[in-house]
């Protein structure tokens, strides 16, 4: 599924929901993937949180989609700039000249 076709698929059980309903929302999914990283924390990464978090995940990603829906954005657009915007913050991640890149793009993260 590409995005804009994933997109389409969220506008079907968008139901005119305020700006402010769907940030609710994503703040509520947001909660609920920190329970799930609290057992990550406590119990080690299982199959059981691991299925949790993808589901949560899931929910945090429709809930902005929702949110680029009813702004009428395609999310390819978004996508696409916050690509370059990323692109231009941590130039030296994408640089295609170093092969063992991890130590140097770790450091640029951290700081």
């Amino acid at each position: 599924m590409t995005l804009s076709e994933y997109q389409e698929h969220v506008s079907k059980t968008y139901r005119g929901e305020s700006y402010d309903r769907l940030v609710a929302s994503l703040a509520e999914e947001l909660g609920e993937i920190a329970q799930v990283i609290k057992g990550i924390r406590n119990e080690g990464f299982t199959p059981r949180l691991e299925a949790a978090l993808i589901l949560e995940l899931g929910d945090l990603i429709r809930y902005a989609v929702m949110l680029a829906v009813r702004a009428q954005i395609p999310i390819d657009e978004i996508i696409t700039s916050n690509t370059k915007k990323i692109e231009a913050r941590y130039p030296k991640c994408f640089r295609t000249d170093v092969h063992n890149q991890k130590q140097e793009i770790a450091d640029i993260v951290t700081n």
